[in-house]
C-alpha cells in the first residue's frame, strides 16, 4: 500500500489530483496515527482496477 502522496510522486500527479479521484471512487483505507495524523492508503491493485474504469481521468503516457 501507498500513500496519496507516494501515488501522486510515482505517476507524476499533484497530490490534490489523486485526492480527488479517491472522491470518484478510488479505494482507500483511512489510517490515523496516535497523534492524530490521517493518511490515505491505496493498494496498487486497487488503483489499476480504479484506472482501467476510469481512463478519461487519466494520463498515463509519459
Amino acid at each position: 500500500m501507498v500513500t496519496v502522496r507516494e501515488l501522486a510522486l510515482e505517476l507524476g500527479e499533484a497530490t490534490k489530483t489523486v485526492l480527488q479521484w479517491t472522491e470518484n471512487g478510488l479505494k482507500h483505507t483511512k489510517r490515523i496515527t496516535r497523534y492524530k495524523k490521517e493518511y490515505l492508503l491505496i493498494d496498487w491493485k486497487d488503483f489499476w482496477s480504479w484506472a482501467e474504469r476510469n481512463k478519461n481521468m487519466l494520463d498515463l503516457r509519459s
